[in-house]
């Protein structure tokens, strides 16, 4: 039972095998599934949901058919299951050698594959006992992600992370424009924004911090963008600015070149953000999330040299 202090009341109690029954199926999206990762039959997972849907007279799921999808109060108690599943796995990982490294696992976020793919080698050939899993997601979920404890730690483009999370901004990302081949602009060494008046635009989804920066320049600038096309990442944008739909902003940073592409400086408003290595406040002191940002302190210059970024190595906070 999970009971908040000796005297709360029974209706502030709540079975543990229930919350554990709701929280497999919830996480798998079926009872057979939730069964297979519980180790028990399906009609034992059916009971303790319906038991915890009856004793508290709520109901968790929609149920259309074979298709299960929370219902609100299912949301709100899954954020809850989530935290406290993710530190009842992180305990484990703490007695059973995590801390040490010789063990365990390490939940790691990344909206691009181009800084993280080298941190991860490292990581790996430094620690080989430890079991990776890597979600690829874009800045804002990635966030979501490691304030719900789906993930330890986060490699996220953002120009800061916010009260909940520290880190390290590892490397400077200057904002440049994607010119087509053959456009008169492809040989030039610069542009002012003011020259981006009724030229056509490509930006990524309105949550995209290349977006931001570039929209929230122009906008000081006084320039009105002419935008033909939103597009969902940054590859379709590539594939669009080569066929000479339009221009784009793009962060320097990891993109291999691209015969069709030229990127032309912005001259006179340089634009840039920061490549962090982040986690939530209340996970910093894991050994293995400490682990990832030495790591990624060792990787950094390499990648500045490589792809022509500057290092930043700012010291978390």
């Amino acid at each position: 039972m999970i009971r908040v202090d000796r005297d709360c009341p029974v209706e502030d109690t709540m079975n543990f095998t229930q919350l554990r029954a709701f929280h497999a199926v919830a996480t798998t999206g079926g009872f057979t599934k939730a069964a297979e990762f519980l180790n028990v039959t399906q009609p034992a997972v059916t009971r303790q949901l319906k038991a915890l849907e009856e004793d508290y007279g709520i109901a968790l799921f929609h149920r259309r058919g074979h298709h299960l999808e929370l219902t609100e109060s299912g949301q709100d108690l899954f954020t809850v299951s989530q935290r406290i599943f993710g530190l009842i796995s992180e305990a484990g990982g703490i007695v059973s050698g995590e801390s040490e490294l010789q063990g365990g696992s390490l939940r790691v976020g990344a909206d691009s594959p181009f800084y993280i793919m080298e941190i991860l080698a490292t990581f790996k050939e430094r620690y080989p006992s430890m079991a990776l899993t890597v979600s690829m997601d874009n800045a804002n979920e990635l966030f979501r992600a490691m304030r719900n404890y789906e993930i330890d730690v986060g490699v996220v483009t953002a120009v800061d992370l916010g009260p909940e999370f520290v880190g390290i901004a590892y490397t400077q990302l200057d904002l440049v424009l994607l010119i087509p081949d053959g456009h008169p602009w492809a040989r030039r060494k610069g542009i002012s924004l003011d020259m981006l008046e009724g030229q056509p635009i490509i930006l990524r989804e309105t949550t995209s911090t290349t977006r931001q920066l570039f929209l929230q320049a122009l906008e000081d600038a006084g320039v009105v963008p002419t935008v033909v096309m939103e597009l969902r990442n940054q590859v379709a944008v590539r594939e669009a600015v080569a066929a000479g739909l339009g221009l784009a902003p793009e962060l320097i940073g990891g993109r291999r070149d691209d015969e069709r592409l030229h990127r032309v400086r912005i001259s006179d408003a340089p634009i840039f953000c920061h490549e962090h290595i982040a986690c939530r406040k209340d996970r910093s002191s894991l050994r293995k999330v400490q682990a990832f940002f030495e790591v990624a302190q060792d990787v950094a210059p390499l990648l500045a040299e490589r792809e022509v970024m500057t290092p930043m190595l700012e010291a978390k906070k």
